[in-house]
């Protein structure tokens, strides 16, 4: 089995770490036939990956540090402001349905 190697953006530092793993994720899916060629190779075949530049502007700064609600045995993490996950009871909406008759009984 050869090796293949990412290549990572220019600069990760103060950068969401949610964007970063979301970007790696989207680079490894656009080069799947070389990976696959490179693994069927074998031997010593080792194989670099460039880093696509328009991935770059998907990576946000991290602004604050917290634990992403999709992987929160991470722990505390850097993240962008849209991957911090808000608190609290979300609002609930009641909605009565009607009960048709003989469903429920009255009491004895």
């Amino acid at each position: 089995m050869g090796t293949v190697h990412m290549v990572g953006p220019a600069d990760v530092r103060d950068k969401c770490v949610v964007c970063l793993m979301t970007a790696k994720q989207q680079q490894w899916e656009m080069y799947q036939d070389e990976i696959k060629a490179t693994n069927e190779a074998g031997g010593d075949v080792v194989r670099w990956l460039a880093w696509p530049p328009g991935l770059d502007a998907q990576i946000l700064d991290a602004m604050c540090m917290a634990v992403y609600s999709e992987a929160p045995h991470l722990g505390l993490v850097p993240l962008c402001w849209d991957h911090v996950a808000g608190v609290g009871q979300p609002k609930v909406q009641h909605v009565q349905v009607p009960v048709p008759p003989g469903l429920l009984r009255g009491k004895r």
